[in-house]
């Protein structure tokens, strides 16, 4: 008998399916973190790499500050073309305060409400129609950002949610732009 030369068919079969694995692997890695990168440089493009929050500190230099020292946060807004509107409401709702473009430019109410209860993101889910939510950073800081059956590409409204010591901070956004944009981006947690 003469013995046979080259592969078997086993054994080529066994290297075929490694590296199809190989190449599935690397494919589904790549595109993986293709993604992660992509959301990251968003995120910093609008909330926060160092470049960015210089640039917005030095923007922001002249505004007025509302800090919260009960719940530890402060923000930072332009006094001379937007409102600040503060109320402790009874009930669920632990404090609510609302920034507010002065003249609602276009007839369109632009600015954000924030206010605080307590638990977690989740407990304050549980009662909400169906969302879209994605993680993003706010000077740093991370939060939960959150289209309730909106189309999260074309509305100009969302929620940001961030959490801290069993309270749930929550930031609606009634309408983009700049301004609110840079007033977003000052939020931040007291030491």
């Amino acid at each position: 008998m003469q013995k046979q030369k080259g592969i078997s068919t086993l054994v080529g079969i066994i290297i075929i399916i490694a590296i199809a694995i190989i190449l599935f692997g690397g494919v589904f890695a790549w595109q993986y973190f293709a993604t992660f990168a992509t959301k990251a440089q968003q995120n910093s493009k609008f909330f926060g790499s160092s470049q960015k929050t210089n640039q917005i500190q030095t923007q922001t230099a002249g505004w007025k500050t509302y800090t919260n020292s009960q719940y530890g946060f402060s923000i930072k807004y332009p006094a001379d073309k937007w409102s600040l509107f503060v109320e402790t409401p009874e009930g669920k709702t632990l404090h609510w305060m609302q920034i507010s473009a002065i003249g609602e430019p276009n007839g369109v109410p632009i600015g954000l409400d924030l206010y605080i209860q307590s638990g977690n993101i989740d407990s304050w889910l549980s009662n909400k129609a169906t969302h879209t939510r994605e993680t993003v950073y706010i000077n740093g800081l991370r939060a939960e950002k959150f289209y309730f059956g909106r189309d999260p590409k074309t509305d100009t409204s969302a929620t940001y949610i961030l959490e801290k010591n069993n309270l749930v901070y929550v930031i609606d956004i009634f309408s983009f732009n700049s301004d609110v944009s840079q007033i977003l981006s000052t939020f931040k947690f007291a030491k």
